[in-house]
């Protein structure tokens, strides 16, 4: 007599069945939990802070966001739930009523952060607490990132814009005609890299920037001004003649915003 075990597919099947039942259940408790727990996970052990939050953690609001003293204004979100299934916590965000207005896609998993369709615009006069060779940070700076996948091991793959009118406004603080930044953000061997360069009648400036995955950074700006008394403030600011352009560099780690 040949006995046939039919448990297996009603196994199977439970087993499906109660996976299904706790996504159910996370879902319901989502859906009434206050966007409060997810602006409070953000914010501990972090320089992210917060005034205030409504809605729930699928789909909410954190008000009065800030980061390392910089106010970056109210910040709608959702979160997609298909992507906690893949062990990831993926959130689409619009920020609005700050120094940073955009929006875009962020993506959490084990080690590793992934940035897509960012689209945002940053009033760099809100930083207040830090200056640049001794000036104040002026103008704006807008990102475009089409991707960006960040991991323990560094930078694994990015695509991406960068522009400024912030040398345009210093300018005009001297008198002087500016002309605007822009350049690609890119990942190379593991490093982030970014790059501003630009041109016009008082001559040409490049800053070019590296992240590797420790943290560390170092920073290049080569100048090329076309006027002696430009020449003469760029040295006094630690620039240093090199062939037929000024050089400048820095190194050291990153450890906030602004740093």
């Amino acid at each position: 007599m040949v006995i046939e075990d039919d448990t297996a597919p009603r196994r199977r099947g439970g087993g499906a069945k109660i996976i299904i039942a706790i996504a159910a259940f996370v879902a319901g408790v989502g859906a009434f939990a206050p966007a409060e727990l997810f602006a409070a996970a953000a914010a501990r052990g972090s320089a992210f802070d917060y005034v205030g939050a409504r809605g729930t953690i699928w789909r909410g609001a954190v008000i009065g966001a800030s980061y390392d003293g910089i106010l970056l204004g109210d910040i709608d979100f959702t979160l997609r739930p298909a992507s906690l299934l893949a062990g990831r916590v993926r959130v689409s965000a619009r920020s609005s009523n700050g120094a940073m207005r955009g929006a875009g896609d962020i993506s959490v998993g084990l080690r590793q952060l992934s940035i897509s369709g960012l689209n945002g615009e940053f009033d760099l006069g809100a930083i207040r607490r830090y200056s640049f060779f001794g000036a104040s940070y002026r103008g704006r700076m807008r990102i475009d990132i089409t991707g960006l996948r960040l991991s323990r091991d560094g930078c694994e793959a990015g695509s991406g814009t960068l522009w400024t009118n912030a040398l345009t406004v210093a300018a005009g603080q001297w008198n002087a005609t500016g002309f605007d930044l822009s350049g690609p953000v890119m990942c190379e061997n593991g490093d982030l890299r970014a790059k501003l360069s630009g041109a016009g009648v008082e001559g040409r400036l490049e800053i070019s920037g590296v992240v590797d995955s420790g943290l560390n950074f170092s920073m290049q700006a080569i100048a090329a001004p076309r006027r002696p008394e430009v020449y003469n403030a760029l040295m006094l600011l630690q620039f240093e003649p090199k062939d037929d352009v000024l050089s400048y560099q820095a190194v050291g780690k990153l450890k906030g915003f602004t740093s």
